[in-house]
């Protein structure tokens, strides 16, 4: 589970983004917060709470710029570990 301080992190640096932001502001702020592309697509990566595979991504469109992120903030528990 990312824990709150890790989010508002996250959140006031997506806010300071300036808008529109280009694919190379994503990529920098994918970066920034240590999380790996995916070899296929830059803008697919890993997360904090799913480090193992590219769980999260940024969309970007040519025209407007990038347009929304997306990123886990918990993971399933199975319940009978």
């Amino acid at each position: 589970m990312m824990t709150l301080s890790r989010l508002n992190e996250i959140l006031d640096a997506w806010e300071s983004l300036t808008w529109p932001a280009s694919r190379a502001d994503a990529a920098a702020f994918r970066d920034r917060f240590g999380w790996t592309p995916d070899p296929r697509e830059s803008l697919l990566f890993t997360s904090d709470v799913v480090p193992e595979r590219s769980s999260s991504f940024i969309v970007y469109t040519p025209f407007d710029g990038v347009a929304c992120l997306r990123f886990y903030l918990a993971a399933h528990l199975d319940p009978h570990d």
